[in-house]
């Protein structure tokens, strides 16, 4: 049989039905719908919530910090991490770097313009070393210290600090809000030995200083301005007239997450509290996985229901077409003329149904998208995208309606022209 023939009479079949054809087409593009919707959620799970997380929590480090002991309302530091102990840190097996972490222990505070109106803050500043923040810089900025001041110190941002400033204290003191692609390379004051709290500014030394934004970091034990170490230890002597070099936190990198007991132990007999960011990251994915699994029960549940539509919808059809099946094997069709047939059927509404199913789920997603991320606070943890409909997914969907179209109808088919062509001819 030629071409042209079976796609006349698949043609006649979908026409003499149209509610029918059109039932069909529907159900198939609502499940279609609902499970690349489905999928586009997990999707967006997955790779934008969990990757903004693990920048945020970088699992091949543990953050070693003194023993600390409440006093009263204070809490202090019962240990304390000097050079040394970073030196013996750095020589434990499995280690790959070590990135000390130091405050500057006098009253600092920040002053810039905005838009003409001059804003100053109090500021904690700390000092790392570069390795720690070389994924945080904006493309062409540099982290270095310069002895001489000649060029404005390196800052980056803690991302939070911003998610604060934007979500709470802009809005309650009716202040513009950053825009934090806009403060690449701006430059602000540094106004070291001085607080805006006069009770915290005895005024021995004053000195101020001038600061480029460099970029913004996620790292959540890295709060308020991030300069390099060198900067940091250079102004504390500064300020103190000696040495007061005791590190707040050493982030230790692993070579391998296999290493992490060892180098937790030792880093313990040493008298140091360790924390460690595989523990919040294993908390955050079994969150994401439960709900995705929830949403893949969900759609395995559609699916089900679909597939027992679909079958039940093919069953009434073929039902009525007993006798047409039973009058093509009597002049001469064979089973696979009449298997062609009706897979083709199916195949044509599973097609339309996948392609109007991704089509819709794919602009609902999108305006999804731009409502829920309007909705929501501008803060970090939201992530770019809620639904992620990558053109595979698009595919895929497609595919998944005709496979289903085909695999519901074939066995329905088979059975039908197994039986002899007079039994079909004479059926009720």
């Amino acid at each position: 049989m030629k071409i042209r023939n079976y796609l006349y009479i698949v043609h006649q079949n979908l026409v003499r039905k149209r509610l029918r054809t059109f039932l069909a087409v529907l159900s198939m593009a609502v499940a279609v719908g609902i499970l690349c919707m489905s999928a586009a959620l997990a999707l967006g799970i997955q790779i934008h919530i969990l990757q903004k997380i693990n920048r945020a929590f970088p699992e091949r480090i543990l953050i070693a910090s003194p023993q600390t002991a409440d006093i009263s309302l204070v809490r202090v530091d019962t240990t304390q991490i000097t050079e040394e102990t970073i030196t013996k840190i750095r020589a434990m097996p499995g280690v790959e770097y070590v990135a000390p972490q130091l405050t500057i222990t006098f009253p600092t505070r920040a002053e810039g313009s905005i838009f003409g109106t001059v804003i100053s803050t109090d500021v904690v500043v700390n000092g790392v070393p570069r390795e720690m923040v070389a994924d945080d810089l904006a493309p062409g900025k540099e982290f270095r210290y310069d002895a001489d001041l000649t060029l404005p110190i390196p800052v980056l941002i803690s991302q939070y600090f911003i998610d604060i400033y934007n979500a709470g204290y802009a809005r309650s003191q009716n202040l513009p809000q950053f825009n934090p692609a806009a403060i690449i390379g701006r430059t602000f004051d540094l106004i070291l030995g001085e607080s805006t709290l006069a009770e915290l500014s005895p005024g021995r030394k004053v000195q101020s200083v001038t600061c480029e934004v460099v970029g913004f970091t996620p790292n959540t034990y890295l709060l308020g301005l991030i300069i390099p170490l060198e900067y940091v230890k250079t102004f504390n002597r500064w300020y103190h007239g000696f040495d007061t070099t005791q590190y707040t936190h050493a982030h230790v990198a692993l070579a391998s997450l296999n290493a992490a007991p060892q180098v937790r132990h030792k880093l313990e007999s040493l008298g140091l509290q360790v924390e460690s960011n595989k523990d919040i990251l294993d908390r955050f994915r079994l969150i994401a996985n439960i709900v995705t699994g929830l949403i893949v029960f969900f759609s395995g549940c559609v699916l089900l229901i679909s597939l027992n539509a679909m079958v039940n919808m093919f069953t009434l059809i073929l039902i009525e077409r007993r006798r047409e099946i039973g009058l093509m094997r009597t002049v001469g069709g064979s089973r696979r003329v009449v298997l062609v047939v009706y897979g083709v059927e199916a195949a044509l509404i599973g097609a339309i149904g996948g392609i109007l199913g991704t089509m819709v789920s794919a602009a609902l997603a999108r305006l999804a998208n731009n409502l829920v991320l309007k909705a929501m606070p501008p803060l970090y943890y939201v992530p770019d995208q809620i639904f992620v409909f990558p053109i595979l997914l698009v595919i895929a969907g497609i595919l998944f309606a005709v496979l289903l179209s085909i695999g519901t109808t074939y066995p329905l088919v088979r059975r039908a022209i197994t039986q002899p062509p007079a039994r079909l001819l004479t059926a009720a």
